[in-house]
């Protein structure tokens, strides 16, 4: 037989071991690269996912500013919101506050005062302050409308008024509840 026309010739034998080989080769390299073509293919897609995150940061952040800026527009209104509530109850600011819209009353005696969180309102505190008052009736009911038309949350808990003398001065004794917010 012609060695060219045989099939187990030695020709036909190393083409088909270069191919074998060749076919290994390649099935290596696979196993070898494929794991990690697919970690970078992860890692893009994790890169791609944080830009994706900055920007929406980015995009809050602008928005942030913008509301920043708007409220900025309303500092007077802001301003009588954080004068209504306070950060902190400072009772000495809120007694010479008292005494200034009390007149024609005169302050007698602080019975007291107490600070508790609000039962009724999440994140704010209840101060009770317990005052003593003498003076007119006409006096009383000025104090009254100034603590309605005051900026602060103040609330009448109670009034207990007498006169002692027959004549127009009284003794008064109210209880005044106070908000603010609750210190962090």
């Amino acid at each position: 037989m012609n060695e060219f026309n045989s099939p187990l010739s030695l020709s036909n034998y190393k083409s088909i071991i270069a191919l074998g080989l060749i076919l290994i080769i390649v099935a290596i390299i696979a196993l070898v690269l494929y794991p990690s073509f697919q970690d970078l293919q992860i890692s893009r897609q994790r890169v791609e996912e944080k830009k994706r995150e900055i920007e929406r940061e980015k995009e809050y952040l602008a928005s942030l500013t913008r509301t920043k800026n708007n409220l900025a527009n309303y500092q007077d209104q802001v301003d009588l919101i954080e004068a209504a509530l306070p950060d902190n109850p400072s009772i000495p600011s809120l007694l010479n506050y008292i005494n200034k819209i009390s007149s024609p009353l005169r302050l007698q005696e602080i019975d007291g005062f107490e600070t508790f969180p609000s039962e009724n309102f999440s994140g704010l505190e209840e101060t009770v302050i317990s005052l003593k008052f003498s003076g007119s009736y006409n006096g009383l009911k000025s104090f009254i409308s100034n603590i309605e038309k005051s900026s602060r949350l103040i609330k009448v808990e109670s009034i207990y008024f007498s006169n002692e003398d027959a004549q127009d001065t009284f003794s008064s004794e109210i209880d005044l509840k106070v908000y603010s917010y609750i210190k962090n």
